[in-house]
């Protein structure tokens, strides 16, 4: 906070644009989505790197990843237990933002909205950057799932099941 008791939020609106254009850029690498990732799936990807304990319940339930038994101990616990769901409205929002300035660009194909990014890549050595990328590589091969298989593994560990 600053003396004037004023909060400036940018910081972490830049953040969260940034963090969605790089999961755009970093999911159509998979030939898979070489003609754009659906905005749903781009939505559910960024959803689970900001929620942390339900991305790792949901590897752990594909078995990607091994339990970890820190999970209370995470800074930012898992927005559905206070709940939130996943929506795209935020994201839609933001990818609107990203379209205009020219970072992704879209398509219609069969009723689903799919993103693309043509810009150039930004190499950053950044921890954060890092370890999104280290979790997106364990999400991808998980992408070529259905929602409704995906959806029902992250409801399920959101509930214990």
């Amino acid at each position: 906070m600053s003396e004037f008791g004023v909060v400036d939020y940018r910081d972490e609106f830049y953040l969260k644009a940034f963090r969605r254009w790089y999961v755009i850029k970093s999911l159509i690498r998979n030939s898979k989505f070489r003609h754009g990732v659906s905005l749903e799936k781009a939505a559910l990807v960024d959803f689970l790197l900001c929620n942390p304990p339900t991305l790792q319940k949901l590897l752990v339930h594909f078995g990607k990843a091994e339990p970890v038994l820190n999970l209370e101990e995470l800074l930012y616990q898992n927005n559905m237990e206070f709940g939130e769901g996943f929506e795209t409205r935020d994201f839609s929002t933001t990818c609107v933002l990203l379209i205009s300035i020219g970072y992704v660009s879209f398509a219609k194909l069969d009723g689903e909205i799919l993103l693309h990014s043509d810009s150039g890549d930004l190499n950053l050595e950044s921890p954060l950057v890092m370890r999104w990328e280290k979790e997106l590589s364990l999400l991808q091969p998980l992408l070529s799932k259905s929602k409704n298989v995906l959806f029902n593994a992250i409801h399920g560990a959101a509930n214990g099941n």
